[in-house]
C-alpha cells in the first residue's frame, strides 16, 4: 500500500512539473489578399496585351500606308520620266 501511495505521489509530483506547449495554426484554403493581388496582376497583364496588340496594328497599318504611297509616287515619277525620255528620243 505504501508503494502505491509513493507511486501516486511521484506521479502527481511529475504532473506538477510538466510543461504543456500548445500551438495554434490557421490554415486558410482561400487567401483573400493573394486572390486580390492575382486579379490585379491578371487585369494589368490583359490591358498590357490589348494595348500592345492595338499599337502593333496601328503602327503596322500606318507603315503599310506609307509604303503604298511611296510605291505610288515612285511609279508616277518613273512614268513621267519614261514619257519625257520617250519624247526626246
Amino acid at each position: 500500500m505504501e508503494r502505491i501511495n509513493r507511486s501516486k505521489a511521484e506521479q502527481l509530483d511529475r504532473l506538477e512539473y510538466t510543461y504543456f506547449n500548445v500551438r495554434v495554426v490557421e490554415n486558410k484554403f482561400i487567401d483573400g489578399q493573394n486572390l486580390k493581388e492575382s486579379w490585379k496582376v491578371a487585369v494589368k497583364s490583359f490591358v498590357r496585351d490589348i494595348n500592345t496588340v492595338a499599337q502593333d496594328i496601328t503602327i503596322n497599318l500606318v507603315s503599310l500606308l506609307f509604303l503604298i504611297l511611296q510605291l505610288y509616287y515612285l511609279s508616277v515619277y518613273c512614268a513621267c520620266y519614261c514619257k519625257i525620255w520617250l519624247e526626246v528620243c
